[in-house]
């Protein structure tokens, strides 16, 4: 695990990372993807995670995500904490 290169301190920053991701999913059926997207990246720069990348995704083709409920979407980020790279994903359906 990747978490085995993080100190103590980095570690419990580490620990916003996927709660993050799970508001972001919340956040698409009422706010849209990019809005949900953008606050998600904010909020990971407010934990001390600088982000790579965050998307949300078709969850079996990884195309751009459809509007109609009931798809299966999937959130990925990436994020830097020190020298380490933290990648995290999430399915959920809208």
């Amino acid at each position: 695990s990747r978490h085995a290169y993080l100190t103590a301190e980095q570690l419990a920053r580490a620990e916003d990372f996927y709660p993050i991701l799970k508001r972001m999913a919340r956040r698409v059926r009422k706010d849209g993807y990019a809005r949900a997207i953008a606050n998600a990246k904010a909020e990971l720069k407010a934990a001390g995670l600088a982000p790579d990348y965050v998307a949300i995704r078709c969850a079996d083709t990884f195309a751009a995500p459809p509007r109609a409920r009931g798809a299966r979407l999937v959130a990925l980020a990436a994020v830097r904490l020190g020298s380490t790279r933290l990648l995290d994903n999430l399915t959920f359906s809208l």
